[in-house]
């Protein structure tokens, strides 16, 4: 007798199931907000006459000329860091991603490192680790020390930098954990966990 060798419907069309801890919504936002918080520290690393921070001559009524630097420009930018720095915080505290708290954790512990030197140019760090920017004390603060924060390399700016890039690594890592693939080689954005069953089975 011969014996036909048949192939489960549930076999050809089966996908992989999602490894991610997180959902798609937080995956999403945490990709979001590193990406915006990255956007925010590329613009105050900038140096030479790109910088936020370069100064121009200015000319009196009388007719001096003198340099100066743009304080409503530079606190423009340095007001976005501190709203992305806040909004990735609140994103990354949805996570149950490991890689993702520790690196948000690591974020938060440069910012503390630095909190003398953020105080001493109108920055504070208040509950939950977020930022607050004083106006009035930031423009009163001297463009030397504000420099030193924002345009070393090697300084909070930079060591920030690494970190946010650590963080959106980690969340595209997420996202890869749950991308499936149905046996056609369809897509499939799957972020549930569990055993995943066709419509025929």
């Amino acid at each position: 007798m011969r014996t036909e060798k048949t192939e489960s419907k549930e076999d050809s069309t089966n996908t992989s199931t999602s490894t991610s801890k997180d959902s798609a919504d937080t995956i999403s936002k945490v990709e979001s907000a590193s990406d915006e918080l990255s956007a925010s520290l590329d613009t105050l690393l900038k140096t030479g006459k790109d910088s936020v921070f370069a100064m121009k001559e200015v000319t009196d009524e009388a007719g001096n000329v003198t340099e100066q630097y743009d304080a409503d420009k530079a606190y423009k930018a340095v007001n976005e860091f501190v709203t992305d720095y806040n909004a990735l915080l609140d994103s990354t505290n949805a996570s149950k991603s490991q890689n993702v708290i520790s690196a948000s954790d690591r974020m938060a512990r440069i910012a503390g490192y630095n909190k003398s030197s953020l105080e001493k140019i109108g920055i504070t760090i208040g509950e939950g680790n977020k930022l607050k920017i004083d106006e009035a004390a930031f423009k009163a603060a001297d463009v030397e020390d504000v420099k030193k924060v924002f345009q070393n390399e090697d300084g909070f700016a930079g060591q920030m930098d690494t970190q946010v890039s650590q963080i959106s690594y980690y969340a595209e890592r997420e996202a890869s954990k749950s991308n499936t693939y149905t046996s056609t080689g369809a897509y499939n954005n799957n972020y549930n966990t569990g055993t995943i069953y066709t419509d025929g089975f």
